[in-house]
């Protein structure tokens, strides 16, 4: 039986499901492709963490990780890492492993298997595979082969499984694979075999302890980390270096030496972040190929409807190429590509010529799709009494407490504790089984040196019997395991089936209780607010799907969202009385910290009160619609020291507006800006800001004011209403501007977030800065609370100097920073006097 006493606790967990499926052919398979897919990433990890532990700078490597950072990576391309790192890594604890020399004999043996399997699989095969494959081993020599292609044999067979279709017969003639119980039977043995060999090879999952950082104590230069290796979780406190707690993120692995140093850290499932100092070189080199497929997708669906792009459309794709470094000339011979793929029959032309496919504006009204209702819903929900919403949280609290009374008599049904027994003892025999089962397959290997050394017949035999009388106990052995388990098995069917109709019962019951609270819901306050939240966030996932989702040649495995949004909570409390979604790169290392904003409601609170035009300022009072680039001022806060992502952010909005301002001005533009003056200096607050029209700020305003945001038109409720009736022109212009500002915003986003990687803050870095500011605040708080009298909180000037000093001086947080946690602390302290 393997030992994996020491070894990391989810292989562990993954090699115990193995066994728990043993009964199972299939999900046996299943188990031992997630087992061999934790030791591929495992080792993955591990090779990360050595990298970016010996200072190296690879730009193949760098390369890959910025192309590879807008997502999560395939198997595959972890598998394709391991094998670039292993070029560069002059010292690992795994490099020996991965020497070709090192023969790797069960290794050897499933992949051998797998290759004959192939060959008659291709041949037309769909079952009787021993049969078929037995006479094909007879005068082969199974080839040696290292970890590495054993890795590459795994994907293939883990990429089988998961997508069978057309991946057996010769070319020309493809079929799905046969997944079927033959199959697997055939497979699972060796399989089994070679991962248990890999893992008696791997020593470094047993010598170094894998460690989730838990707790950092930075008066004390001391980390508490959480043991992973091993079922029974332990904890430990390190005391570090101040400049390695510094590099130190909370819930991230590292490795452990056996004299309590750290080793590495652990990339699980994750890759590192592009190193910054040829940030600026990779993301130049590799902004065109990424940009590439989202915008061929992009003209595609400008002009699938009538086979035309517009004025403002054109834009949109201009500054998506513009980003890219494209060239205008490139733009256009990418869309008379793309033309000619479509079949579309119009001339391109040239960027001073365009030609009959361009052109002013699209004269069909689409569909309804934006609800104007959702504005008056908010009109209708000030007017419902906060008594009458509490009635209704009442009776969904009384269906809530029978239900979980239901679950309770669920989770204690008659006979459980037996059936919980029975299924321990059944995990206990299936250990022994296994044990025993591994014993007798390695039998004929025992004895196949002792028979190749003897030349005495008789010494033979008595080898031979041997060998029998071995294999005749070890299969005593298995089938009375067998018959405990079946009879314990039989035990528990028949304990399950005395549970039945019980369960039965109450799972009517509870089924029951839930379609009456649910069609209780559908019809109160509660419920239409749950619905209306849905209803948008549907719309929302729409304009995404159509406009920055849309990357043409995703792998299957990486379909995933690139783009999501977040939306405030439907209640808090009480009903909410404005919707707001943020929506942003959900890879991205500023992740939600410069988003843009989607409004609707009354009152739009995120614009400063210096408003000169009478009419812009009447309109952000009504119930209204915005979109704008906005800014999290709270995570912005923790993770930005210095001010240069903010002045990017606005030198990347004022260059939205020079480059594009005409076409701006028709979308009805709104901006936030500050005087220039002010602006060089610092961020400035809202109380020097001015919210202002375009056509206002170019009239008026350009040559002493700088742009910091961006806000589309304000669109109030009476924009979409006339006599009573929805105005169908008016949402098609709304829905026009709107998805383009999306995508011109969304280009703003991207190349903040490219500028934040090239600057050295990157995921991990703002992580790592997040996770300091929230130990920063626990000091500082520890240090106001001695402040705190009867009357609340009241320091004298003294007593904020001095913490000033401690703040800047010792813990090295800035001045926006300190203003926080000692306005955080102030108002809970005060609010609770």
């Amino acid at each position: 039986m393997l030992n994996l006493e020491n070894f990391p606790y989810l292989i562990q967990e993954r090699y115990n499901a193995v066994e728990e499926a043993a009964e199972n052919p299939a999900e046996r398979h299943k188990k031992l492709l997630d087992l061999c897919e934790t030791l591929l990433l495992y080792i993955c990890g591990i090779l990360f963490g050595e990298y970016k532990k010996s200072g190296k700078v690879n730009i193949t490597i760098e390369t890959d990780l910025y192309k590879h950072s807008k997502r999560i990576p395939t198997l595959g391309v972890f598998q394709s890492f391991n094998r670039e790192l292993l070029k560069v890594l002059e010292a690992s604890i795994l490099i020996d492993k991965f020497d070709n020399k090192i023969f790797y004999e069960r290794v050897a043996n499933v992949a051998f298997s797998f290759e004959i399997l192939k060959q008659v699989v291709d041949e037309g095969a769909d079952e009787k595979f021993k049969e078929q494959t037995n006479p094909l081993r007879k005068g082969k020599t199974v080839k040696k082969i290292g970890l590495m292609k054993f890795f590459d044999f795994f994907i293939e067979i883990r990429n089988i499984n998961a997508h069978p279709e057309e991946r057996a017969g010769k070319a020309g003639l493809k079929r799905r694979w046969p997944l079927n119980h033959e199959y697997f039977q055939y497979l699972n043995d060796d399989f089994e075999d070679a991962l248990e060999e890999i893992m008696q090879s791997l020593d470094a999952l047993s010598n170094y302890r894998f460690a989730v950082a838990e707790d950092i104590f930075d008066e004390k230069s001391q980390v508490r980390f959480l043991i992973e290796s091993g079922m029974n979780k332990s904890r430990i406190d390190l005391i570090l270096p101040k400049e390695q707690i510094q590099n130190i993120s909370l819930d991230e692995r590292y490795l452990i030496d056996e004299s309590n140093k750290i080793y590495s850290r652990l990339y699980y499932h994750s890759i590192p972040d592009v190193n910054s100092e040829v940030a600026n070189e990779v993301v130049a080199k590799e902004k065109a190929n990424l940009i590439l497929p989202h915008l061929k997708q992009l003209i595609h669906d400008k002009l699938l409807d009538d086979q035309k792009i517009d004025a403002l459309e054109y834009m949109v794709l201009w500054d998506t190429a513009r980003i890219a470094s494209f060239t205008e000339l490139q733009l256009f011979d990418l869309i008379d590509k793309v033309r000619k793929e479509m079949n579309i029959s119009s001339e391109v032309g040239t960027p001073d010529k365009k030609g009959s496919l361009f052109i002013e504006k699209h004269e069909e009204i689409k569909r309804l799709s934006f609800n104007p209702y959702w504005l008056k819903h908010f009109l209708w929900l000030q007017k419902i009494s906060l008594d009458y919403q509490k009635e209704e949280k009442e009776v969904d609290k009384k269906f809530d407490s029978k239900i979980d009374s239901i679950k309770i008599d669920l989770k204690n049904l008659p006979g459980n504790d037996k059936i919980i027994k029975a299924e321990e003892s059944i995990r206990s025999i299936k250990g022994k089984l296994k044990e025993i089962k591994s014993r007798q397959r390695g039998i004929p290997a025992s004895f196949r040196e002792k028979l190749k050394s003897t030349q005495s017949e008789e010494r033979k035999n008595a080898l031979n019997e041997e060998k029998t009388a071995l294999e005749e106990r070890l299969q005593l052995q298995i089938d009375k395991h067998e018959q405990e388990k079946q009879e314990l098995q039989a035990r528990i069917e028949e304990l399950k089936n005395k549970q039945a109709d019980r369960k039965d019962e109450l799972i009517k019951k509870l089924e029951r209780l839930k379609e009456n609270k649910e069609a209780e819901k559908s019809v109160t306050t509660w419920g239409i607010q749950d619905s209306f939240w849905k209803e948008i966030n549907q719309y929302v996932d729409g304009l995404l799907n159509e406009n920055l989702n849309n990357e043409e040649g995703i792998d299957q495995e990486e379909a995933e969202k690139l783009w999501v949004t977040e939306p405030n909570s439907w209640q808090i409390g009480n009903l909410t009385h404005y919707y707001w979604g943020k929506i942003y790169p959900v890879n991205a290392p500023l992740k939600k910290i410069r988003h843009i904003g989607l409004w609707i409601g009354k009152n739009f609170k995120w614009v400063p009160s210096n408003i000169p035009e009478s009419h812009l300022k009447e309109r952000i009072n009504q119930i209204n619609i915005v979109l704008w680039t906005s800014v999290d001022d709270k995570l912005a806060s923790k993770i930005e020291s210095n001010e240069s992502i903010f002045a990017r952010y606005s030198e990347l909005c004022q260059d939205m507006v020079n480059s594009n301002y005409s076409t701006l001005l028709k979308l009805g533009l709104n901006v936030k800006c500050v005087d220039k003056t002010i602006w060089e200096n610092s961020s400035g607050g809202d109380k020097e800001d001015l919210f202002v029209s375009l056509e206002y700020y170019l009239t008026n305003l350009a040559d002493t004011h700088q742009i910091k945001q961006l806000y589309s038109r304000v669109y109030t409720i009476f924009d979409f209403y006339e006599n009573g009736q929805v105005k169908l022109e008016a949402i098609t212009q709304m829905e026009n501007e709107i998805q383009a500002l999306l995508s011109l915003f969304s280009n703003i986003i991207l190349e903040l977030n490219d500028y934040a990687i090239s600057t050295g803050m990157n995921k991990e870095e703002i992580k790592r800065r997040e996770e300091q500011f929230v130990r920063y605040q626990k000091l500082l708080n520890a240090k106001f609370e001695k402040a705190v009298l009867g009357e609340g909180f009241k320091p004298t000037n003294e007593m904020i100097i001095e913490w000033k000093k401690y703040a800047f001086d010792t813990l090295g947080i800035n001045h926006y920073s300190f203003d926080y946690i000692l306005n955080s602390f102030r108002w809970k302290k005060n609010e609770n006097n």
